[in-house]
């Protein structure tokens, strides 16, 4: 399998969690995965998975957005915040 940088933002909640897993099941390279998301319990428990993970709130003006830049494949769980 061919390996490309992933980022998830949002990737720590529901829908973002069990993406990580089926691609951990699937072996695929987990320090290719980067997840961001503004829950410190929930990056917690993604990053048993090997992750790389960072805390970011995407409603701050500077929330995290160069992680964006080296990444090609984006996949966007995240929720609307309220």
């Amino acid at each position: 399998m061919e390996k490309f940088r992933i980022l998830i933002p949002g990737g720590a909640g529901f829908v973002g969690r069990n993406l990580v897993r089926v691609l951990k099941s699937q072996k695929y390279d987990m320090h290719e995965v980067t997840v961001l998301d503004n829950n410190k319990s929930n990056l917690a428990f993604v990053k048993r998975y090997g992750v790389q993970t960072q805390c970011v709130d995407f409603t701050e003006k500077r929330g995290g957005y160069d992680e964006f830049n080296d990444k090609k494949i984006v996949i966007n769980p995240a929720a609307q915040n309220s």
